[in-house]
Parts: structure tokens; C-alpha cells; sequence
């Protein structure tokens, strides 16, 4: 997206938002989360979650200043606060690397919890955020913890149709091998071996009739961020010049050649004219020369003059 067309004016609207204005008062709001001794409270610029969050947003609309979150675990909503300020995610280990025996508690669990509150939110930024940060972490970790995040996911309400879910069963189709099934039989939900059994059969599909592996992507899982109108962009593309120039270059090349190439024109023909001799319909002898009468004899008019009037 590197030029100034219209499509990428309209694509930068489409991802773009106006920056916040933190040079006046903003008024704060509370969202306690959690639920009693362990509640805690998190005070929020009401501009901040609102611009982010239409769930939030539609909530402190009707004039309240203070939210409770009961079934929100603390820890999951820090992440949601200090991602609405930085646009990152911040994990207590932020390399899952390293194999850690704990990687699906440190990371896979806490990153699925605010993908769903995420979700739950409204918050499709943040959600794609998640998302990027998931993707690569089931590539690199024990199958084992990958199907402990299979079994989180499909356990979980509201999961069905989502992104997340469908991250879950392409690992799931994919990698999980018969003994790992054989743990999970009796715990698994129905839906899972049912969508498993289904990925099994188009992944076999796949596998026997294309020899190209799919690297997996995360914008694949990625789910749609509204168009917000940007009023800069479009001043911006309002003021672009997007006449197009080809008529007029056509017009001017061709009064060029004209100019050019007339005069020279009527000059060859002139003294084309002037050598040529003009014919009546047949050849004349000179100087008593005999014509051969194998040689061909031109009978018909001269078109020479013809071809220049």
C-alpha cells in the first residue's frame, strides 16, 4: 500500500482511526473485574475504552461511571488495560520459547481468555493482536499442550463460528496424532471429534492430490475491523488530481507528427511527380528499340499520380 491511489486512501480509512486528543481533561471511569475479596479496580480515561470498545462505550453512554465485571479474572483484563494504551500484549515471559513445562498456563491459556474477552468487548484490534501472538506459539510447543488449548477452546461458550475456534481445529485435523485422541475420547466434546473427523478427511484430501504443505498464516484468523471514517484521508483524496492524462498526450503526439511530418509529405510527392512519365495506357518505342514479346506490356492506367493526390 505504498502510493497515492484511491484504493489506498480507502484502505488506509479502513484501518486508520483519528488519533485521541489528550491535550484537554478526559474523565476517568471504573471497571471493577473479579469477583469479592479478590475484586480490583481499574480506572480508565472513558475517551480511551470507548474509542476502542462500542461494548463499552454503549455502557458509560447511559451516564454511569463505574462497571462490574464479576466473571473476569483480574490478571486478563490488566492485559485488555494496558493493551488499550500500548497496542501490545505484556505476558509475564514474553518468550515461549524457551519449552517451558508451564508454557500452556504462562501463555496459551492467558491468551485465549482475553481473546474471548476481547471478542466479548467488541475489540477486533485486540483480538488480531492475541491472535498473532497464538499462532506462533502452537508451532513451537509439545502437542500436548497444544491439545490442552484445543480442549480450552471447544470447551469454552460462545467459541462456535469464531476465528479461534478455527485455529483450533486446523491444529486439530492436522497434527493430533491416535494417541493423543485416545486420551481425549472420553473428555472431548462431541462437536470436536465430529469437526476432527471432518478435518481428517479434507486434510487427507489435501495431502494426497497437492504436494504443497500451507504454511499457516494468522491473517487467516484474523476477523474484520469496521470502516471508521477519517476525515484527513479524505480531504486528502478529495484534493488528489485523478484527471487522466492520456487524451491529452494522444492529441498532442498527434499534432506533433502532423507538424512533423506533413510539409515533408507533400515535398516527396512532388518530386515523385515530377520523375515519373506520364502513360497513356501503353508502352512507346524509343529509338526504333524492338520490344520482346515475352516482356510484359502495361496496358493499364498509371495510378502513380493517383496514389499522392
Amino acid at each position: 500500500m505504498f502510493g497515492i491511489t484511491g484504493s489506498s486512501y480507502a484502505a488506509a480509512a479502513a484501518t486508520q482511526r483519528p488519533k485521541m486528543d489528550f491535550t484537554k481533561p478526559s474523565a476517568l471511569v471504573t471497571v471493577i473485574v473479579g469477583k469479592v475479596p479478590r475484586s480490583r479496580e481499574f480506572a480508565v480515561h472513558h475517551e480511551v475504552i470507548s474509542f476502542y470498545s462500542p461494548f463499552f462505550a454503549a455502557l458509560f453512554a447511559q451516564g454511569c461511571t463505574s462497571i462490574e465485571l464479576a466473571d473476569v479474572e483480574v490478571e486478563i483484563f490488566g492485559l485488555l488495560s494496558h493493551w488499550l494504551y500500548t497496542q501490545e500484549v505484556r505476558l509475564v515471559d514474553p518468550n515461549p520459547t524457551k519449552q517451558s513445562k508451564n508454557v500452556l498456563e504462562t501463555h496459551l491459556l492467558p491468551l485465549a481468555k482475553l481473546w474471548n474477552l476481547a471478542q466479548r468487548c467488541d475489540m477486533p484490534g485486540l483480538q488480531n493482536t492475541v491472535m498473532n501472538q497464538i499462532v506462533p506459539i502452537l508451532d513451537v510447543i509439545d502437542m500436548v499442550d497444544v491439545t490442552a488449548f484445543i480442549m480450552y477452546v471447544y470447551g469454552v461458550q460462545n467459541t462456535k463460528d469464531t476465528p479461534i475456534r478455527a485455529l483450533a481445529l486446523h491444529h486439530a485435523s492436522q497434527n493430533l496424532t491416535p494417541e493423543l485422541l485416545k486420551t481425549i475420547r472420553e473428555s472431548a466434546p462431541r462437536e470436536l471429534l465430529y469437526e476432527i473427523s471432518l478435518g481428517f478427511a479434507r486434510h487427507n484430501d489435501v495431502t494426497h492430490n497437492s504436494d504443497l504443505y500451507e504454511v499457516v498464516n494468522p491473517n487467516k484468523f484474523h476477523v474484520g475491523i469496521p470502516e471508521v471514517e477519517d476525515e484527513l484521508l479524505e480531504e486528502e483524496l478529495n484534493e488528489l488530481d485523478c484527471k487522466d492524462p492520456i487524451g491529452e498526450d494522444e492529441d498532442e503526439d498527434e499534432d506533433v507528427l502532423q507538424e512533423h511530418f506533413h510539409d515533408d509529405a507533400d515535398e516527396i510527392a512532388e518530386q515523385v511527380l515530377e520523375m515519373a512519365v506520364p502513360c497513356d495506357g501503353e508502352f512507346q518505342k524509343e529509338d526504333g528499340a524492338d520490344v520482346d514479346q515475352d516482356e510484359e506490356m502495361v496496358e493499364d492506367e498509371c495510378t502513380l499520380v493517383d496514389f499522392f493526390d
